[in-house]
């Protein structure tokens, strides 16, 4: 599997596990920090979703 696809598949395997998170705790992850590159991505997509981006 080419470098691309397994990113693209590590941040959807993130989504389909944050999305049972409710949206107070997916900020105060963010907020933490040290998160590694597809965690944040997938948390700022479903924050999208949500339309609860800001």
């Amino acid at each position: 599997m080419p470098k691309q696809e397994k990113y693209f598949a590590k941040v959807e395997e993130f989504k389909v596990r944050f999305r049972l998170l409710a949206t107070e705790e997916i900020r105060r992850r963010q907020s933490q920090g040290s998160l590694v590159k597809e965690a944040a991505v997938a948390y700022r997509e479903i924050l999208k979703e949500r339309g609860d981006l800001s």
